[in-house]
Protein backbone atom coordinates (compact mmCIF):
# COMPACT_ATOMS: atom_id res chain seq x y z
CA UNK A 1 0.00 0.00 0.00
CA UNK A 2 1.78 3.17 -0.83
CA UNK A 3 1.81 6.29 1.82
CA UNK A 4 -0.82 8.42 -0.36
CA UNK A 5 -3.42 5.39 -0.27
CA UNK A 6 -2.29 5.26 3.37
CA UNK A 7 -2.63 9.29 3.63
CA UNK A 8 -6.30 9.15 2.10
CA UNK A 9 -7.62 6.24 4.18
CA UNK A 10 -7.27 8.89 7.38
CA UNK A 11 -10.28 10.54 5.90
CA UNK A 12 -12.46 7.68 5.54
CA UNK A 13 -13.86 7.55 8.93
CA UNK A 14 -15.20 4.71 10.91
CA UNK A 15 -16.91 1.69 9.25
CA UNK A 16 -17.06 -2.21 9.63
CA UNK A 17 -16.97 -5.09 7.34
CA UNK A 18 -18.09 -8.33 7.47
CA UNK A 19 -16.12 -10.83 6.68
CA UNK A 20 -14.30 -14.19 8.45
CA UNK A 21 -13.37 -11.37 11.16
CA UNK A 22 -14.86 -7.68 11.42
CA UNK A 23 -12.37 -5.55 10.87
CA UNK A 24 -12.23 -1.36 11.50
CA UNK A 25 -11.17 0.85 9.76
CA UNK A 26 -10.08 3.53 11.93
CA UNK A 27 -7.34 6.63 11.50
CA UNK A 28 -5.28 4.56 8.70
CA UNK A 29 -4.74 1.80 10.32
CA UNK A 30 -6.40 -1.67 10.29
CA UNK A 31 -7.35 -3.20 13.60
CA UNK A 32 -8.40 -6.49 13.91
CA UNK A 33 -11.08 -6.58 16.74
CA UNK A 34 -10.33 -8.86 19.50
CA UNK A 35 -11.71 -9.27 22.75
CA UNK A 36 -9.45 -11.55 24.38
CA UNK A 37 -6.44 -9.16 23.46
CA UNK A 38 -8.26 -6.22 24.57
CA UNK A 39 -9.01 -7.86 27.47
CA UNK A 40 -5.38 -9.43 28.29
CA UNK A 41 -3.96 -5.96 27.17
CA UNK A 42 -6.28 -4.15 29.99
CA UNK A 43 -6.74 -6.22 32.55
CA UNK A 44 -3.92 -4.79 34.77
CA UNK A 45 -6.08 -1.78 34.80
CA UNK A 46 -8.52 -0.67 37.98
CA UNK A 47 -11.75 -0.02 37.18
CA UNK A 48 -12.99 1.56 39.87
CA UNK A 49 -12.04 5.09 40.20
CA UNK A 50 -10.20 6.29 43.01
CA UNK A 51 -8.95 2.93 43.78
CA UNK A 52 -6.44 2.69 41.07
CA UNK A 53 -2.76 3.79 41.43
CA UNK A 54 -1.37 4.81 38.63
CA UNK A 55 2.32 5.74 37.55
CA UNK A 56 3.72 8.89 37.19
CA UNK A 57 1.90 10.80 34.37
CA UNK A 58 3.96 11.08 30.72
CA UNK A 59 3.95 14.24 28.85
CA UNK A 60 4.60 15.52 25.65
CA UNK A 61 7.84 16.51 25.96
CA UNK A 62 8.47 12.45 27.62
CA UNK A 63 8.22 11.28 24.18
CA UNK A 64 11.30 10.02 22.22
CA UNK A 65 12.05 13.37 20.76
CA UNK A 66 13.55 13.72 16.71
CA UNK A 67 16.25 16.43 16.03
CA UNK A 68 15.89 17.33 12.37
CA UNK A 69 19.63 17.89 11.10
CA UNK A 70 18.64 18.85 7.36
CA UNK A 71 15.92 18.41 4.84
CA UNK A 72 17.42 15.88 1.57
CA UNK A 73 15.99 15.02 -1.95
CA UNK A 74 15.15 11.55 -0.97
CA UNK A 75 14.55 8.38 -3.02
CA UNK A 76 10.81 8.99 -2.72
CA UNK A 77 9.93 11.73 -0.92
CA UNK A 78 11.75 14.55 1.04
CA UNK A 79 14.40 12.82 3.45
CA UNK A 80 14.32 14.09 7.25
CA UNK A 81 18.00 13.72 8.29
CA UNK A 82 18.21 13.38 12.00
CA UNK A 83 18.87 12.07 15.52
CA UNK A 84 16.87 10.73 18.72
CA UNK A 85 17.05 12.02 22.21
CA UNK A 86 15.86 8.39 23.27
CA UNK A 87 15.14 5.28 21.71
CA UNK A 88 12.53 4.14 24.20
CA UNK A 89 9.42 2.29 21.96
CA UNK A 90 11.42 3.65 18.77
CA UNK A 91 10.86 1.22 15.38
CA UNK A 92 11.85 1.66 11.75
CA UNK A 93 8.17 2.04 9.98
CA UNK A 94 5.26 4.26 9.50
CA UNK A 95 5.02 7.00 11.98
CA UNK A 96 4.56 11.12 12.65
CA UNK A 97 6.76 13.57 13.80
CA UNK A 98 4.38 15.18 15.77
CA UNK A 99 3.10 19.34 15.96
CA UNK A 100 -0.32 20.37 17.03
CA UNK A 101 -2.55 20.30 13.70
CA UNK A 102 0.15 19.84 11.39
CA UNK A 103 2.04 16.32 12.31
CA UNK A 104 3.80 15.00 9.68
CA UNK A 105 3.21 10.90 8.38
CA UNK A 106 6.02 9.26 6.73
CA UNK A 107 8.43 6.50 6.99
CA UNK A 108 11.27 5.96 9.86
CA UNK A 109 14.23 4.06 8.21
CA UNK A 110 17.97 3.91 8.55
CA UNK A 111 17.96 3.86 12.46
CA UNK A 112 21.20 3.12 14.04
CA UNK A 113 20.75 1.93 17.54
CA UNK A 114 24.01 2.55 18.70
CA UNK A 115 23.92 6.45 17.75
CA UNK A 116 20.26 7.42 17.28
CA UNK A 117 20.64 8.47 13.67
CA UNK A 118 17.85 8.10 11.42
CA UNK A 119 15.87 8.98 8.35
CA UNK A 120 12.46 10.11 8.46
CA UNK A 121 11.01 10.10 4.62
CA UNK A 122 7.65 12.63 4.57
CA UNK A 123 5.63 12.67 1.47
CA UNK A 124 4.17 15.84 2.56
CA UNK A 125 6.62 17.14 3.99
CA UNK A 126 7.05 21.20 2.03
CA UNK A 127 8.94 24.54 2.93
CA UNK A 128 5.96 25.40 5.15
CA UNK A 129 5.74 21.73 7.16
CA UNK A 130 6.97 22.43 10.75
CA UNK A 131 9.60 19.51 10.61
CA UNK A 132 12.32 21.84 9.80
CA UNK A 133 16.02 21.75 10.11
CA UNK A 134 17.06 22.90 13.52
CA UNK A 135 13.75 21.93 14.99
CA UNK A 136 12.80 19.09 17.61
CA UNK A 137 9.44 17.04 17.35
CA UNK A 138 8.38 14.34 19.51
CA UNK A 139 8.16 10.98 17.42
CA UNK A 140 5.26 8.74 17.64
CA UNK A 141 4.66 5.23 16.47
CA UNK A 142 1.95 4.68 13.11
CA UNK A 143 -0.47 2.81 15.52
CA UNK A 144 -1.67 6.12 16.85
CA UNK A 145 -3.04 9.00 15.66
CA UNK A 146 -1.98 12.60 16.54
CA UNK A 147 -5.61 13.44 17.65
CA UNK A 148 -5.23 11.10 20.04
CA UNK A 149 -2.45 12.96 21.61
CA UNK A 150 -4.48 16.32 21.27
CA UNK A 151 -7.35 15.15 22.86
CA UNK A 152 -5.44 14.14 25.82
CA UNK A 153 -3.18 16.54 26.32
CA UNK A 154 -5.42 19.63 25.49
CA UNK A 155 -6.66 20.80 28.39
CA UNK A 156 -9.98 22.85 26.98
CA UNK A 157 -11.05 19.19 25.57
CA UNK A 158 -14.66 18.54 26.35
CA UNK A 159 -15.34 15.19 27.65
CA UNK A 160 -19.14 14.30 29.21
CA UNK A 161 -20.12 11.00 30.35
CA UNK A 162 -23.21 8.94 28.59
CA UNK A 163 -25.06 5.97 28.64
CA UNK A 164 -24.14 4.03 25.18
CA UNK A 165 -28.11 3.89 23.21
CA UNK A 166 -27.88 2.00 20.08
CA UNK A 167 -28.75 3.82 16.80
CA UNK A 168 -29.79 3.13 13.20
CA UNK A 169 -27.04 1.47 10.96
CA UNK A 170 -26.80 2.35 7.51
CA UNK A 171 -25.05 -1.39 5.46
CA UNK A 172 -23.48 -0.68 1.79
CA UNK A 173 -21.40 -3.19 -0.16
CA UNK A 174 -17.77 -1.82 -1.00
CA UNK A 175 -15.53 -4.16 -2.96
CA UNK A 176 -17.37 -7.04 -2.47
CA UNK A 177 -18.22 -6.91 1.16
CA UNK A 178 -20.76 -5.82 2.91
CA UNK A 179 -20.00 -3.27 5.67
CA UNK A 180 -22.04 -0.65 7.72
CA UNK A 181 -21.74 2.54 9.94
CA UNK A 182 -23.92 4.93 11.89
CA UNK A 183 -26.53 6.40 9.29
CA UNK A 184 -25.83 10.19 8.98
CA UNK A 185 -21.58 9.33 8.44
CA UNK A 186 -20.05 9.52 5.11
CA UNK A 187 -19.91 6.45 3.75
CA UNK A 188 -16.76 5.15 2.12
CA UNK A 189 -15.50 5.78 -1.24
CA UNK A 190 -17.39 3.82 -3.79
CA UNK A 191 -19.38 2.21 -1.72
CA UNK A 192 -22.93 1.25 -2.63
CA UNK A 193 -25.82 2.03 0.46
CA UNK A 194 -28.29 -1.24 0.95
CA UNK A 195 -30.80 -1.27 3.75
CA UNK A 196 -31.19 0.86 7.22
CA UNK A 197 -31.08 -1.50 9.98
CA UNK A 198 -32.87 0.20 13.17
CA UNK A 199 -30.62 -0.23 16.32
CA UNK A 200 -27.09 -2.15 13.98
CA UNK A 201 -25.18 0.05 15.40
CA UNK A 202 -25.19 -1.62 18.83
CA UNK A 203 -21.66 -0.59 20.24
CA UNK A 204 -18.56 1.48 20.15
CA UNK A 205 -15.11 1.19 20.64
CA UNK A 206 -12.68 2.84 22.76
CA UNK A 207 -10.82 5.11 21.41
CA UNK A 208 -7.32 3.98 23.40
CA UNK A 209 -7.88 0.40 24.12
CA UNK A 210 -10.99 -0.81 21.77
CA UNK A 211 -12.67 -2.00 24.61
CA UNK A 212 -16.22 -2.73 23.34
CA UNK A 213 -18.64 0.35 25.08
CA UNK A 214 -22.38 -1.05 24.19
CA UNK A 215 -25.70 -0.59 26.41
CA UNK A 216 -25.42 -4.03 28.11
CA UNK A 217 -22.10 -3.59 29.82
CA UNK A 218 -24.05 -1.80 32.60
CA UNK A 219 -21.59 1.08 32.52
CA UNK A 220 -21.16 4.56 31.04
CA UNK A 221 -18.93 6.45 29.14
CA UNK A 222 -17.45 9.23 27.94
CA UNK A 223 -17.81 11.12 24.39
CA UNK A 224 -16.05 14.21 23.07
CA UNK A 225 -17.54 16.33 20.32
CA UNK A 226 -16.35 14.05 17.32
CA UNK A 227 -17.96 11.33 18.33
CA UNK A 228 -14.82 9.18 19.85
CA UNK A 229 -15.74 7.38 22.95
CA UNK A 230 -13.93 6.23 25.69
CA UNK A 231 -14.11 3.38 28.48
CA UNK A 232 -14.39 5.04 32.04
CA UNK A 233 -10.99 3.46 32.86
CA UNK A 234 -8.88 5.11 30.17
CA UNK A 235 -11.38 8.39 30.91
CA UNK A 236 -9.83 8.67 34.16
CA UNK A 237 -6.23 7.15 33.58
CA UNK A 238 -5.44 9.39 30.85
CA UNK A 239 -7.88 12.04 29.73
CA UNK A 240 -8.80 13.36 32.95
CA UNK A 241 -4.94 13.45 34.05
CA UNK A 242 -3.46 14.11 30.94
CA UNK A 243 -1.52 11.36 30.41
CA UNK A 244 0.28 10.15 27.34
CA UNK A 245 1.33 6.60 29.06
CA UNK A 246 -1.26 4.69 26.57
CA UNK A 247 1.02 5.18 24.20
CA UNK A 248 3.29 2.33 26.34
CA UNK A 249 1.24 0.52 28.04
CA UNK A 250 -1.22 -0.82 24.96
Amino acid sequence: MSMGTQRRMIRMGRFEVQGKTKVTFWSAVLHVKSDVINCVTFAFQYIRRGTARYEARMKLQDLPQFSIKKVAAGAAYPALIGHFSGLDGVREGRSWLYSPGQSLFGELHDLDLSSGSAIFSAPYWDAQSAGQPGMSLPWLDGYWDPYQIEMIVDPNHVWRWVEFVPSDAQHFLLQGHRGWTKVGQKLPENAVPLEVVPSGWDHEHCDLCRAHIDADSGRGAYVDGDDRWMCETCYHRYAERHDLSFLVTA
